[in-house]
């Protein structure tokens, strides 16, 4: 009985002290129209004052659901970092489905989709504004549940 107790406080407190990750410093999703996310209508992010400069990994994570009427996903992330005004401009591809119409997400009727970004280094007290749309021919894309912003600092 003495062993399963200290075998057991051993499991808890390694589970607490890996469920907790520190180096994230943003992560926050915004819900965008099921039926239909318009084409002019980005979703803008604010990630306030970074604590300390270093390399900072960025990765758009999107929610999809199984309505989504195709196999890809352009998507265009700009960031402005202030004060610097520095702009820094992406265009990233999510594949959502094979050929065959399977999703290629986790989930079962919504699907998580987690897209890394460059990486970039930013100073002591910078602040980044992120702006995210799709880049599709069709104007209101169906489909598209939540997208989010996720900033995590790199181990260096």
């Amino acid at each position: 009985m003495r062993r399963a107790t200290i075998a057991l406080t051993i499991l808890l407190t390694v589970i607490c002290l890996t469920a907790c990750d520190n180096s994230i410093v943003y992560n926050n999703y915004q819900h965008a129209n099921t039926e239909g996310w318009e084409k002019n209508k980005a979703l803008e992010f604010g990630i306030d004052s970074l604590k300390e400069s270093g390399t900072y990994a960025l990765t758009l994570k999107l929610r999809i659901s199984d309505i989504y009427p195709f196999q890809n996903l352009h998507i265009v992330v700009d960031q402005t970092v202030f004060p610097s005004r520095q702009t820094i401009n992406d265009t990233i591809t999510c594949h959502v489905t094979d050929r065959r119409g399977n999703m290629l997400g986790h989930g079962v009727t919504i699907y998580q989709f987690d897209l890394p970004l460059r990486k970039h280094f930013y100073l002591h007290g910078d602040s980044i504004h992120v702006k995210v749309r799709h880049n599709m021919k069709r104007e209101i894309l169906p489909g598209i549940n939540d997208v989010g912003i996720q900033l995590k600092k790199n181990a260096e």
